[in-house]
């Protein structure tokens, strides 16, 4: 009986904690982001951007946080990342513009 309550609970225990972790990283992302256009007179990019937040991707288009997984596939556009450092978006290089690959 504890066996199986255990293979019940520990793959949902698992999807709780990924969850979590997620919802996390799309605030920092977000908080992040509002910081970022404030400091900068609301100026980023347009286009196809995303922000790394952990190890997640949110996607930013023309300008508007989604607040969704940034997937993209192997024969799209060029995205331009940001990542995120001790709370600040950090603005890109040129060696952190990368062609879109997948990374889901």
């Amino acid at each position: 009986v504890i066996a199986i309550l255990a293979s019940v609970l520990i793959p949902t225990f698992s999807d709780i904690v990924t969850k979590a972790k997620k919802t996390a990283a799309l605030q920092e992302a977000r908080n992040a982001y509002t910081d970022y256009l404030v400091e900068h007179d609301g100026s980023l990019p347009t286009g196809a951007t995303c922000i790394k937040s952990g190890d997640y991707y949110f996607k930013v288009e023309n300008g508007q946080f989604k607040g969704e997984e940034c997937i993209v596939s192997s024969a799209a556009e060029e995205h331009t990342y940001y990542t995120i450092n001790n709370g600040t978006l950090v603005a890109p290089v040129e060696s952190n513009k990368h062609t879109a690959q997948n990374n889901g």
